[in-house]
């Protein structure tokens, strides 16, 4: 990734027409990982974008991958409170 993300970046989505349509969304992703939150389903999705670039494999339940689901959901969360 050429020039690719150096900061995490924090980003929203809202629901558009409705939520089986298009739901909301917000995460955060970083230069190797991506964490995806989808409120109104209460779930969550965690892609490794260095083997999974095209983001077909969720981790976000695969145990060996617990603390970088829970520093993300803790960034997610720090920057949810701070910007409101």
């Amino acid at each position: 990734m050429q020039g690719g993300l150096q900061e995490p970046l924090l980003y929203e989505h809202p629901t558009i027409t409705s939520r089986d349509r298009i739901p909301s969304s917000r995460g955060v992703v970083r230069r190797t990982l991506k964490y995806i939150h989808w409120p109104e389903w209460d779930h969550e999705q965690l892609f490794d974008l260095r083997v999974d670039p095209t983001e077909k494999t969720n981790r976000a339940q695969d145990p060996a991958r617990a603390g970088e689901l829970d520093e993300m959901r803790q960034r997610l969360k720090h920057w949810l409170e701070t910007a409101r």
